[in-house]
């Protein structure tokens, strides 16, 4: 949708992830630590990315569980944002890792979004969908799918 209105107007549209949205207002004061957004994914598991303070990703989007979350941040301190940030806070405590939910919501804070979309670069970031782990729904292998006689 953003892309056809950026056509419709003549204007440059940005794409900014919901990971990159969620850790937006942690990127305005400069801290120590790891900014890690979490989304939860269900079944057990999180969408999660990390962020260095100035905001460069430390690897790409992830699909994994609480723990392994928790392991990819290291010692920390971690800054936690998004929605399943609960989820990390509570396997950081059982490992003992220093961590913040000053930012945790349930949604992304709209200016911090906004400026973080007035930073970028259109052309080197596109508006495009991130998929970060393979869909839960498949075709049953075994069986074809009917098709309407023509």
């Amino acid at each position: 949708m953003a892309r056809a209105m950026a056509v419709a107007l003549a204007i440059p549209v940005v794409g900014v992830s919901t990971l990159a949205a969620f850790a937006a207002p942690l990127l305005s004061a400069p801290r120590p630590g790891i900014i890690a957004a979490a989304i939860d994914a269900r079944h057990g598991s999180v969408y999660f990315q990390l962020f260095e303070a100035s905001g460069r990703p430390l690897g790409p989007p992830r699909c994994d569980t609480a723990r392994e979350c928790v392991r990819a941040i290291g010692a920390g301190p971690a800054w936690l944002a998004g929605d399943a940030a609960a989820l990390i806070a509570n396997e950081a405590q059982r490992a003992g890792l220093p961590y913040d939910l000053g930012a945790a919501g349930d949604a992304p804070d709209i200016v911090a979004l906004a400026w973080m979309g007035l930073a970028v670069d259109p052309a080197t970031s596109p508006a495009r969908p991130i998929y970060v782990k393979a869909p839960d729904a498949r075709p049953n292998p075994a069986e074809s799918i009917a098709r309407a006689p023509a």
